[in-house]
């Protein structure tokens, strides 16, 4: 008995499945319990048995590597769903072919992106695909273009410390859809690193320091100590300097880390910052002979302001003017 098969157009997306169905008729009735083979461009992807209504349906068939496009006979090569019934005792054979349509896969992505304040470095970056088919990436993906990803708001010199949006543009590839996207929050901008120097000085005998950062330097966008945002200047101290015994000399300055909102700034030390410069000793001096001697005894006497017990007898390196 001669037969009729009815093959099925079918659409997936690519890398996916498609249910794949043909009907088998003789006589325009349905032929059941009979096996059905499908191929998908002329490749075999299975078999399936006609039921009492004489369709048979084949579930999750494979498009595998096929690409993206429209497939018939018509198309170059021959190509589409391909259903073939191989006859039995009582039915003879047949077979028939329909369209296949295979449709992009959509193809997710995050964006990242950072810089410090001050900076007009745009980094922004698609990442952490999602979607790929047949073990595909971005290096091996057909035609793979990335998505342009900029944050306007994040990458101007002038952008706070914090995060902003990322906008993409839309990818493209052979086999995927990449659209167009935006990404709050995934644009960060860090604190700048603040550098600076201290200075410190004292006369001998004297407790005052006056230790202080100053010299700051990498300020951004016009800021300045007094204008920048958030700004808390390190304290600054030298405990060997600023005892009343440190002798003249220089000493180290030691500085905690300061604030702001936009920057960081470090503890530090500074070894030589403080100095302790000489005290300033005032004297009277005295002299006396009898008439007609030519004796000079003027000597220098009467010393005030000397520190830390110290006398014209002790005062380190100690030499009395001369007069």
């Amino acid at each position: 008995t001669a037969t009729t098969l009815t093959a099925n157009p079918a659409t997936g997306t690519y890398g996916g499945a498609v249910s794949l169905s043909a009907a088998l008729t003789a006589g325009g009735s349905p032929v059941p319990n009979q096996s059905i083979t499908f191929t998908l461009n002329n490749f075999p992807v299975g078999t399936a048995t006609t039921g009492s209504n004489g369709v048979a349906t084949l579930s999750n068939a494979s498009l595998g590597t096929i690409p993206v496009g429209a497939y018939s006979d018509a198309t170059t090569p021959p190509g589409g769903v391909g259903a073939g019934f191989g006859g039995s005792a009582t039915y003879g054979s047949s077979s028939n072919t329909a369209s296949l349509t295979v449709t992009p896969a959509s193809l997710t992505y995050t964006a990242t992106g950072s810089k410090t304040y001050g900076s007009t470095a745009d980094n922004s970056t698609p990442g952490n695909y999602s979607g790929f088919q047949n073990g595909e990436n971005t290096g091996t993906a057909a035609g793979f273009v990335a998505p342009v990803c900029t944050s306007a708001t994040g990458a101007p010199r002038s952008a706070a410390v914090g995060t902003y949006t990322i906008n993409c543009l839309a990818g493209s590839a052979t086999n995927y859809t990449i659209a167009a996207a935006g990404f709050p929050n995934a644009f960060t901008v860090s604190k700048a690193t603040l550098t600076y120097t201290a200075t410190g000085s004292k006369i001998y005998g004297s407790t005052t320091d006056n230790s202080a950062a100053s010299g700051y330097a990498i300020f951004y966008n016009g800021d300045t100590a007094a204008t920048a945002a958030g700004f808390t200047a390190p304290v600054c101290t030298s405990v060997t300097g600023a005892a009343a015994a440190a002798p003249v000399g220089t000493y180290t300055i030691n500085c905690t880390a300061g604030s702001a909102t936009n920057y960081t700034i470090a503890a530090a030390n500074f070894p030589g910052a403080f100095t302790v410069s000489k005290a300033t000793l005032t004297y009277t001096a005295t002299g006396s002979k009898t008439y007609g001697s030519t004796t000079d005894n003027s000597a220098a006497s009467g010393y005030a302001t000397f520190y830390n017990g110290d006398t014209a007898a002790t005062a380190a390196g100690f030499t009395a003017p001369v007069c």
